[in-house]
């Protein structure tokens, strides 16, 4: 039994997103765990510029200076860069805030997309587009499969997609 969502999709409709919102340049900063590099895989996939797409993976669990320290390297090493998709929400925070330390207007210069939806993410300036995933609702759905399991001795394997929610604010 398995419930979740794509990673993959995620990172598909993060792409699609900030593509219909005009990026041309994106690049991406992520948590180095296996599942948000799935996700920055079909971002770089998805978005299918014809430009090298930048990766830069920091140290999980990520911290709000990583994503300060990498909005600076990839403003050094590819200065063109008008999107990024931030694999964390803590890690598209740091990207707000050292965005506004150096005076890059988001969204007008830069847009940012962060994952998780985290309680901050609406509060922040300006307010965090996001990926909503609805973790209690994965946690619900799979203890009722498993109840389920052992008492009615349901041994069919399946595999259930939540899905997730693009949550546009303001970031993008």
């Amino acid at each position: 039994m398995l419930v979740g969502f794509s990673h993959q999709k995620v990172g598909q409709a993060a792409a699609r997103y900030l593509k219909q919102r005009g990026a041309k340049r994106p690049a991406v900063i992520t948590p180095s765990d296996r599942r948000a590099q799935a996700r920055a895989q079909a971002f770089v996939k998805a978005f299918g510029s014809e430009a090298y797409i930048p990766v830069m993976a920091a140290e999980s669990p990520a911290s709000l200076g990583d994503g300060r320290r990498a909005l600076g390297t990839l403003l050094e090493q590819h200065p063109d860069t008008d999107a990024i998709f931030c694999g964390a929400d803590i890690l598209a925070l740091g990207v707000l805030m050292e965005a506004e330390h150096r005076g890059i207007a988001v969204p007008a210069q830069l847009r940012v997309v962060g994952y998780g939806d985290q309680v901050f993410a609406k509060d922040t300036t300006p307010a965090l587009t996001t990926i909503r995933i609805d973790g209690t609702g994965i946690g619900k759905l799979a203890a009722t499969l498993l109840i389920n399991r052992i008492e009615h001795g349901d041994e069919e394997r399946r595999t259930v997609d939540v899905g997730f929610t693009l949550v546009e604010r303001d970031s993008a």
